[in-house]
Order: structure tokens, then C-alpha cells, then sequence
């Protein structure tokens, strides 16, 4: 049985009970207590989707909850229903789509138009270019027709970028950008994850940067962060990469140890292992530290290893996963 995909996982949110402003009870050491019982816990599911701020000062989990490392303490994110990946950009915003609207994290909904020429389902996706600018991204997955176009927050004003991204599949489900114009173009084709790590300037278009062939059938994980100087990914996945295998995630077992692959962004080298780390954990953009889920909590670690620190979930919150 393979790891699942954690962009891909579907989950539901329940909360219940919230009053005043959430609380988090950190606990730091290795070991962390057991997890409480279903029927009274309030917990994380094994698969939730972590994500890290562009500063690496706030955890975004579901796409529901902020954390912010440093005090402990978790903000509740005004994107409308929804527990799945969301776009986390500068100065703290973030980010959810719809098919033909766009939520972020403190402003009204905003409606748009269907750019893609194709019948059935519309699938979008997108970034924050910078603070007022954003990358919009539709998909017509049965068509494998897509259109984009380039938003000014502030005006509400579109254009339409030199080039559209592109990932090696169609159906573009997520994107992750780094300094320096990088990206990570998550996509999928008939349930065949691909990432495709590029650079892309609206202006101009993508190229591709210098890497190995990251072939992910049958079906990955793979998780990708870019280091603020801008040279280095972190590639985090179960699937033995530098191995030499032409499919380095076939038949992976249940157990398969998660592991860190720094790859040089300028060469296209790809080094050997840093550390061994928990299912699904992503690393902070110092490259220092990675967070992931682990019994129900929320923990952060120095990416070497050592002792961590987890954080509750915010009180009367349960996300659980759909398959």
C-alpha cells in the first residue's frame, strides 16, 4: 500500500463550542502522550495539511488555523468553509479558492469570471506574487484547458500574464512559490501526481530549473519548500530519491521513512539526506525546522532532530479525513 497523497486528502471541519480568542498548550520533549479518544478528542487527523508562512513566523494548518510558533497562540483564518491547501503569501495573508471565487484572509469575497474555453468543472488554484499582485490559475481537467490571469488586490483590476504556468500534467491543483521566482507546480493526471519546479515571470513566462528527473508514479508523496536565499528545495518524501531507480515511489511500504532531499537550484544536484523526518512534515523556509502532525497535535522540531514542541488544536476543533 503507498503513502497517501496529503495536497490530495480531503477533510471535514468541525468546531464546536468556540468562544473567546483559542489557546495552545505547547509541549516540548520527544514524547508526546497519547492521543485521547475519538469520541472525545480534539485533534488534528494524521493527514492535514501543514503549511508555513512566507517568514516562517506562522504554521497554516487545513487551511483553517494560524499558528503563530513563537507565542503559541492560534488565530482563526476568515476564508469561508474549506479544510484543504489555501495560498500563504506576505505581511501574513492567505488565501482559498473556488471555481470562480476568491477568499482571502480578511477581505470581502471576491467573484471571477470563467476564463477557461472549455465545458465541465473549473478547478482554480494561484499565488501571491507579492503583496497586491496574485497569480490565478483555472483548470478544465476533463478538457485539459487552462487560462490565467494576474490580479491587483487593491483595484480588483485583471491582465493577462505573457504565459500561463504549466505543470506536467494538466489539471494544475496546487502552487508553491519560493524567492527569487521560483515555483513548484503541483498537477495531476489521472490520479499520476507530477511536480514540475520552475521560475516564472508573468512577463515572460516559466523556464525550467535545474533538476533530476522526479518521476512520482504511481501516486508520490512529495513535499517541496524553497529556502529564503533562494538556492536550495527541500524535497520531502517517502520515495527513494538519489537512489538511481527510474521510479523511485513504486511499491513503497506503509513504513517507507520520510526523509529530507536538499536540491541545488543552480546545478541540479541533489545531495544526500538530511535528516529522517515524520509523515507529511514540511520544512520552515530557514530550512531549520520541520512541522507536521503527530497524535493529534501540532509539532515543530529542528529539522536535525531532537526534542519538539506540540501545540493542541485549537479548542472545540476536529479535522478529520475523508477518503
Amino acid at each position: 500500500m503507498r503513502q497517501p497523497i496529503v495536497s490530495l486528502v480531503g477533510l471535514v471541519l468541525t468546531v464546536a463550542g468556540c468562544g473567546g480568542a483559542p489557546s495552545s498548550s505547547p509541549a516540548a520533549g520527544g514524547a508526546a502522550p497519547p492521543p485521547a479518544a475519538a469520541a472525545e478528542g480534539v485533534a488534528f487527523a494524521p493527514h492535514v495539511p501543514v503549511q508555513w508562512s512566507e517568514d516562517g513566523a506562522t504554521l497554516i494548518v487545513g487551511g483553517a488555523w494560524a499558528l503563530d510558533v513563537a507565542s503559541g497562540t492560534w488565530r482563526r483564518l476568515a476564508l469561508g468553509p474549506g479544510v484543504d491547501l489555501v495560498a500563504a503569501g506576505p505581511a501574513g495573508r492567505v488565501a482559498r479558492f473556488a471555481d470562480r471565487e476568491l477568499r482571502v484572509d480578511g477581505d470581502a469575497p471576491r467573484a471571477l469570471e470563467r476564463w477557461v474555453e472549455a465545458e465541465g468543472d473549473v478547478h482554480m488554484t494561484g499565488f501571491f506574487l507579492d503583496a497586491d499582485f496574485m497569480y490565478l490559475h483555472q483548470t478544465a481537467p476533463i478538457a485539459g484547458a487552462s487560462a490565467c490571469r494576474i490580479l491587483h488586490l487593491p483595484t480588483g483590476a485583471l491582465e493577462t500574464p505573457a504565459a500561463c504556468v504549466e505543470g506536467d500534467f494538466a489539471a494544475v491543483y496546487h502552487l508553491q512559490p519560493g524567492t527569487g521566482q521560483r515555483l513548484a507546480v503541483h498537477s495531476a493526471g489521472e490520479g499520476h501526481p507530477g511536480v514540475r519546479l520552475v521560475r516564472y515571470d508573468p512577463s515572460v513566462g516559466q523556464a525550467a530549473l535545474p533538476a533530476p528527473p522526479l518521476d512520482l508514479y504511481p501516486s508520490g508523496p512529495l513535499e517541496v519548500s524553497f529556502d529564503v536565499e533562494g538556492g536550495t528545495a527541500f524535497l520531502v518524501t517517502p520515495c527513494r530519491l538519489g537512489a538511481g531507480v527510474e521510479r523511485p515511489c513504486v511499491d513503497l511500504p506503509d513504513d517507507a521513512p520520510w526523509r529530507v532531499w536538499p536540491l541545488d537550484l543552480e546545478s541540479g544536484e541533489l545531495g544526500a539526506s538530511l535528516a529522517e523526518v515524520p509523515a507529511g512534515a514540511v520544512v520552515d523556509p530557514p530550512g531549520a525546522r520541520v512541522a507536521y502532525v503527530r497524535q493529534g497535535k501540532l509539532c515543530v522540531r529542528a529539522l536535525a532532530g531532537g526534542d519538539e514542541t506540540c501545540h493542541e488544536a485549537p479548542a472545540g476543533t476536529r479535522m478529520e479525513a475523508v477518503r
